[in-house]
């Protein structure tokens, strides 16, 4: 039934990029605390969705979105908060439930509700966590037919408007502000992660020639992948601690709760502060220590950086988003 669809979700517009990672569960306990809300709560299927700018939980259940559900539910997922702490996070979430909860899927899905409108790296995203769930056990019938109606609208949008013309993402929007900034094109560059959204920033760059790269990796096996496809170096990530580089760009995105790169490892690795440097942190929570973003020669560019930029790219697709509500209008009513 469709009213059993529900989503609770934060995103760009219901909260600072920077404050999303309080919505999200910490890496080394997701499928256990997925497990439990779907368990405690009593809902059939579950399907959770991180991006650079939103938190999605999307369940089937009968039980009711209430105040009383959504504290037990981040009961759930944030145990360390208070009852004060755990209500005070009611004003950063959006609750759907029935069509309107199918449309927002599809909306995020179609990436009309992106923070860069139209583009295809949230489908991806979107299939990747339903693929994640759905191997966990966590889903069923209902959100798989509504994945198929997703898969389907999402390809009409893409055929039937031009919202994906000029493709652009949170990446290429953060690579535009790095090349107006660099005063050479011989720099040492950090990389730090070897996730999906670096090696999309690696893809935009490395046809730009702007210096040297290192890959830094929890798994060394993904940092030596990324290195070599970028012609350049790989590490554990905790050599980021031994290390004495001169590096003249940071570029940061893993899915640490706590800063990677602090002040101590930035000294470390940044040795004349007198020196230009430039850090791009896509990550979120963020994952570069405050003090370092406020010292005087650096130059620290995080997703909350970008939304000028994003509603520029708005502006150009504002008629095509017409035309993509139209087309899931229709598909909600098929």
């Amino acid at each position: 039934m469709i009213e059993n669809y529900k989503v609770i979700t934060s995103n760009h517009l219901l909260a600072e990029v920077s404050n999303l990672g309080t919505f999200i569960i910490a890496p080394d306990s997701t499928s256990k605390t997925l497990e439990q809300i779907k368990d405690i709560l009593a809902i059939d299927e579950l399907l959770y969705l991180v991006t650079c700018n939103r938190v999605m939980y999307l369940m089937h259940t009968d039980v009711d979105i209430d105040e009383e559900f959504l504290y037990e539910f981040f009961k759930i997922t944030k145990p360390e908060k208070s009852k004060i702490e755990i209500l005070a996070l009611f004003s950063n979430i959006a609750v759907y439930e029935g069509l309107e909860a199918v449309q927002h899927v599809l909306e995020v899905a179609g990436s009309i509700d992106s923070l860069v409108v139209g583009e295809s790296e949230i489908f991806r995203q979107f299939r990747e966590a339903y693929t994640i769930c759905h191997s966990n056990k966590l889903l069923g019938d209902k959100i798989r037919l509504l994945d198929k109606k997703v898969v389907q609208t999402v390809k009409s949008i893409h055929t039937h408007t031009r919202i994906g013309e000029k493709p652009l993402s949170i990446a290429s929007l953060a690579m535009s502000v790095l090349l107006t900034e660099l005063e050479n094109h011989e720099n040492n560059i950090a990389v730090i992660g070897a996730g999906e959204t670096n090696k999309l920033v690696c893809k935009l760059l490395k046809p730009k020639s702007i210096g040297h790269y290192t890959i830094f990796n929890r798994t060394l096996a993904k940092a030596k992948s990324l290195a070599k496809f970028m012609d350049g170096k790989a590490n554990e990530l905790e050599q980021l601690n031994d290390s004495n580089y001169d590096f003249d760009i940071f570029i940061v995105t893993t899915s640490s709760q706590v800063p990677i790169l602090t002040d101590t490892i930035f000294l470390k690795n940044a040795s004349d502060l007198n020196k230009k440097r430039v850090i791009i942190d896509l990550s979120v929570p963020r994952n570069v220590d405050l003090e370092i973003s406020q010292r005087p020669n650096v130059k620290y560019i995080c997703i909350d950086d970008l939304k000028v930029l994003a509603n520029l790219n708005l502006e150009y697709r504002k008629n095509e988003i017409v035309l993509a509500r139209e087309i899931i209008s229709k598909a909600l009513h098929q």
